[in-house]
């Protein structure tokens, strides 16, 4: 959860989303609410648009790339929604059983759900949906897209 690692946006925190209840990375929607640049903008880009500061937007899209590279330990929703769906349709993939594996096995099962959408739940669907809306806004947050284009980029 972002909320473990939020020191760097500690002052963002107190003035944005103080009402907020903490957990499930409620507090990084928040942060995002004020600062949606955090995911679209290079964190050496011009910030005067931010209300985030550079540190804080650092942190934000750290954590949001650990989340694109983990998809389903790291990502809650993800992980609850999809949890009957990858043993059902993805069983051959990443570390063979089906279950919720790490790292490059966690990719391979999330291109395997990808490739199965019609099939999926209705919340494995919408988490899905959800986590390739976030990598569509940045290049940064799809780890398998980055390292096809490293030599492109």
């Amino acid at each position: 959860d972002f909320e473990a690692r939020s020191t760097a946006c500690a002052s963002e925190l107190k003035s944005f989303c103080s009402t907020v209840e903490p957990g499930r990375n409620r507090l990084l929607g928040c942060l995002m609410s004020h600062g949606p640049d955090a995911l679209h903008k290079p964190v050496t880009a011009d910030a005067s648009s931010s209300m985030l500061g550079d540190e804080c937007r650092r942190s934000v899209l750290a954590y949001r790339q650990e989340l694109a590279a983990h998809p389903l330990t790291m990502n809650i929703a993800m992980r609850l929604s999809c949890a009957a769906d990858v043993p059902k349709l993805c069983a051959g993939v990443g570390a063979g059983n089906g279950t919720l594996g790490e790292g490059e096995d966690e990719l391979r099962v999330k291109q395997c759900l990808i490739a199965h959408k019609s099939a999926l739940s209705t919340g494995c669907r919408q988490a899905i949906l959800a986590v390739q809306i976030a990598g569509a806004s940045s290049i940064e947050l799809e780890p398998l897209t980055m390292r096809a284009c490293a030599s492109d980029l």
